[in-house]
């Protein structure tokens, strides 16, 4: 959907049909071995745009698989999608080839934010892939990946200078193994300072030297909960701990002095999530980092 802007740049009475343009139909993949259709469905699930300098923009989508209705699924994707005729039209379309996904199936990647390279390339993340594919600016090639110190990231930006960094969410971890139900995974920023070596890569995280996550009031970050009961104890509750200071990564973002923002979702084990949410969303700031905005 794009809002147009008004003859008189008014903009006080807000968005009207006539300078509103939807495109609610796409190019739709839903097997390895079909072809795609153009359809409308929720179930590409649409997730991040952002524009180029040509007036085009990339649309990148998680996309879906259901086991029991073919007709649901969706595969990840990026469109490439530009005005014409006071239309907005799909001029390209990529879809994913991915096939490590927990449910078997090729295609679905779970993307989330897209960004444009200094080449004019186009960048993609993937949760479930661990990596970031590079797209030509049609989206007819796929060019690389990054994929080295990269764990299921959701954010991507890159500075003035072409340095790439990636927000890592990560992954869920084993309850039987970790039975804190705190997140043990590898969390933090992939920064790569030469992309044409993604080899390179660096994951800047931050340790906690031991100490528990604590809230800007000093409670600790589960505050008073306790652990969620799995199955039926005689146990007293136990109180929840949290050792990770970065913990699901969602965005990055640079200010004008160089310094990166993180944007900290700060969120443990799946089951605690259901069971009884906690608190403590943050932002993780790494100074003078980045080439300034």
């Amino acid at each position: 959907m794009v809002y147009l802007k008004p003859e008189n740049g008014d903009f006080a009475k807000g968005p009207t049909p006539e300078l509103t343009l939807i495109c609610n139909e796409f190019p739709v993949k839903q097997l390895p071995d079909s072809e795609p259709v153009w359809m409308k469905t929720p179930y590409l699930k649409i997730f991040h745009v952002t524009p180029d300098e040509k007036g085009n923009a990339y649309v990148s989508c998680i996309g879906n698989y259901d086991k029991d209705v073919p007709e649901n699924c969706a595969f990840s994707a990026v469109y490439k999608v530009a005005i014409e005729d006071n239309t907005l039209v799909v001029k390209n379309s990529w879809f994913s080839d991915y096939s490590g996904s927990a449910n078997g199936q090729q295609g679905y990647e779970s993307l989330r934010q897209v960004t444009i390279n200094g080449e004019g390339d186009v960048i993609v993340v993937g949760v479930t892939s661990d990596r970031a594919t590079i797209l030509s600016h049609d989206l007819s090639t796929v060019k690389g990946y990054y994929d080295v110190n990269t764990y299921a990231p959701w954010g991507i930006k890159i500075d003035k200078k072409q340095s790439v960094y990636l927000a890592n969410f990560g992954h869920e971890t084993d309850v039987k193994d970790h039975s804190t139900l705190d997140m043990q995974g590898p969390f933090g920023v992939t920064m790569l300072r030469n992309p044409s070596q993604p080899e390179s890569a660096k994951l800047l995280t931050v340790p906690t030297g031991g100490s528990e996550v604590t809230l800007a009031n000093g409670f600790p970050l589960y505050g008073t909960q306790t652990k969620p009961k799995l199955h039926q104890s005689r146990h007293e509750p136990v109180q929840m701990h949290c050792y990770q200071p970065i913990m699901r990564l969602t965005s990055t973002n640079i200010d004008g002095a160089g310094n990166l923002w993180c944007m900290n979702n700060w969120k443990p084990s799946a089951i605690v999530d259901v069971l009884d949410n906690p608190g403590g969303d943050g932002v993780v700031i790494f100074l003078g980092i980045a080439e300034p905005e």
